[in-house]
């Protein structure tokens, strides 16, 4: 995924692969032009991303370990958590949620 950074000072913006910031180890924080903060343009859609793999995965274990009902009933069961709307979504558009 790239990430893109901005200047909050100058408004100068860069671009980062994933992998490269991993391998460089490296945080960005201060623009090399101007000396302000960086920030990161796309995090909302870094975030969605994260959170679309992160429950992906997590239904893919629920389903393996609990079988397509278990992992429903389990979802019924967490339904009052914040979260669990993103997996119902996940669950509707593969065809298993019911209701």
């Amino acid at each position: 995924m790239i990430i893109k950074f901005i200047c909050k000072q100058c408004g100068n913006t860069f671009d980062k692969e994933e992998f490269e910031l991993i391998q460089q180890g490296q945080s960005f924080r201060y623009c090399a032009y101007c000396g302000g903060k960086i920030s990161i343009k796309n995090l909302d859609d870094i975030l969605k991303e994260d959170l679309d793999k992160r429950i992906r995965n997590n239904l893919d274990r629920y389903m393996k370990e609990l079988g397509i009902e278990g992992s429903i009933e389990l979802i019924e069961r967490n339904k009052d958590i914040p979260c669990a709307r993103l997996y119902i979504d996940i669950l509707k558009e593969k065809g298993l949620w019911r209701k």
